[in-house]
């Protein structure tokens, strides 16, 4: 395989892997409702049974992707780790086991009961899989985390209202019907009989006994009191006082998610009112001009409503080197491995270049390079689009359009004393790494070969005349 053909791969491997944590989030909620209720309410239809295996095929897909071609698969020293090495890391991780066991096929061992009791034994055999509840357990777990560093985490708020009332209430109405009804066993002064004849049908109070049962759920955890439905016996009474008292603290866990979203907002835009008329006044009293007061305050203000006043972590900024080359390399390193002038050269030069690198975020209308413009300065756009002017007087030309991977500047990077030949404007929110020939100049001599064959491929790619 072609380093270039490897290297998008590898991009097309990272924006899966970006979203399949929050996609196996969802998968692993399903897989635990249909699970849950395939064993509690016995139904042995046809859809749930190609549910349960569709559920069980995404995740084992999952499993071997996460361990042949994610997480480790960046170059380390130099080298690329293999699957086997790959392999060999996850093998000694906890998670590795529980994803094993959530996906070995357990049920299939219900075939070896009498052939009537096969989906019945085969919907017991199924709750293994419920360890796949560890992926949301995991996944919660690391975005507090992220919460303690004060990142953006309206989403994971969000998935948290809308997982654990979903989790809580199916729980509540598969342990209900189970402890009325097990194994479909209803005598009829039980709330979920089904009548098995005419006669029966004046004590028949439900014909979706789940949707029942889920009714049942949400007014003992709305504390509303109770309906048609009520309880039969005192098991029904103590599993009801049980689930009243657990339901303060989900409904109190729902209204603190509910708090932190609104205070993550409000916070931000209440530091940004308190803060800007400082600011404005500082602007102020450097003499400086309207227009340009005018410009500071409307970047000021693009990054409280387009990010929420986020930037890049100030802590990034004070870790170890050895730390911050591992975290930016892992985060931006596809940028200077995949590049026709880089890629080739020394992989422990690659490895430091990459800390030079420097992120900026643009909105709409900023320019980020001008025609004339002397700054010894290449650029990588790590999210956005970016519009490529042709300026003429006062004749402006759009002559092309850059999106996401693109690079320009290059000769500008390589040879600080060219000047850019256009302009370069933002036409939407953009993140923008920039690479300044001075800051990583330092490194050539320690790679005299490298800096003999950067140029070599400079000329060869026709970036320099």
């Amino acid at each position: 395989m072609s380093r270039k053909l490897q290297l998008n791969c590898m991009k097309v491997s990272r924006y899966i892997q970006k979203i399949s944590s929050d996609m196996m989030v969802l998968f692993s909620t399903a897989s635990l409702i249909i699970t849950s209720y395939h064993a509690a309410f016995q139904d042995h239809s046809l859809p749930v049974f190609i549910l349960e295996i569709l559920l069980t095929l995404i995740y084992f897909i999952h499993l071997i992707l996460r361990v042949t071609v994610w997480d480790t698969g960046e170059e380390v020293d130099g080298k690329t780790n293999s699957t086997a090495e790959r392999l060999r890391f996850h093998v000694k991780t906890k998670q590795f086991w529980l994803d094993v066991f959530g996906f070995l096929p357990i049920n299939l061992l219900s075939f070896i009961a009498p052939l009537p009791l096969v989906p019945e034994i085969w919907s017991y055999l199924n709750v293994t899989y419920i360890v796949r509840v560890c992926h949301i357990i995991s996944y919660f777990n690391i975005k507090s985390k992220y919460q303690k560093l004060n990142e953006k985490s309206i989403k994971s708020n969000l998935m948290q209202l809308f997982i654990i009332p979903i989790v809580v209430l199916h729980t509540a109405a598969c342990v209900l019907y189970v402890v009325d009804c097990f194994k479909n066993n209803c005598s009829s002064d039980r709330w979920a009989y089904t009548p098995i004849s005419e006669e029966d049908e004046p004590n028949f109070i439900c014909k979706s006994v789940y949707l029942c049962a889920l009714y049942w759920a949400i007014e003992i955890y709305s504390c509303s009191g109770v309906g048609d439905i009520v309880p039969e016996s005192i098991l029904d009474v103590a599993l009801m006082l049980i689930m009243i008292i657990f339901s303060k603290f989900v409904v109190c866990n729902l209204v603190g998610h509910v708090a932190a979203i609104v205070a993550e907002n409000f916070v931000s835009e209440g530091s940004y009112t308190y803060e800007m008329p400082i600011l404005r006044k500082y602007l102020k009293l450097c003499n400086l001009s309207a227009p340009l007061i005018s410009h500071i305050e409307s970047y000021a203000e693009s990054l409280l409503y387009v990010q929420n006043g986020l930037q890049t972590p100030r802590f990034c900024d004070e870790l170890p080197r050895y730390l911050k080359s591992s975290l930016m390399n892992e985060v931006f390193g596809y940028h200077i491995f995949g590049n026709v002038v880089f890629s080739g050269s020394h992989p422990d030069f690659l490895r430091q270049l990459v800390t030079y690198l420097k992120y900026t975020k643009y909105f709409a209308g900023n320019i980020i390079a001008q025609t004339g413009e002397l700054n010894g300065t290449m650029y990588f756009i790590d999210h956005g689009e970016v519009e490529v002017l042709s300026v003429d007087g006062s004749e402006i030309t759009l002559t092309d359009i850059l999106k996401k991977g693109d690079v320009f500047g290059m000769i500008q990077g390589l040879y600080k004393s060219t000047p850019h030949t256009r302009t370069f404007r933002a036409t939407a929110a953009t993140g923008i790494l920039s690479l300044h020939y001075d800051d990583w100049k330092s490194l050539l001599p320690f790679f005299p070969q490298t800096y003999k064959e950067l140029y070599d491929r400079a000329y060869l790619f026709s970036f320099l005349p």
